[in-house]
């Protein structure tokens, strides 16, 4: 499973909500959690900001 998807379903929150607090269209949220898409370097600081969590710990190949 991906570490953006477990890490939001951990902390009982939905994608609508995950792209309510991060401004990406919940589309683009699906994509990367499915492995669609790779998310943009600023996408990636504002979803580890609205999970709170570091940015490493969801995206640790990217960093």
């Amino acid at each position: 499973m991906n570490r953006v998807r477990e890490i939001r379903q951990q902390k009982n929150i939905t994608q609508f909500e995950l792209a309510r607090r991060t401004g990406i269209h919940v589309a683009n949220l699906h994509k990367i959690e499915h492995g669609i898409i790779k998310p943009f370097p600023g996408w990636r600081k504002r979803i580890a900001e609205a999970l709170e969590v570091a940015e490493n710990e969801i995206f640790p190949e990217e960093n």
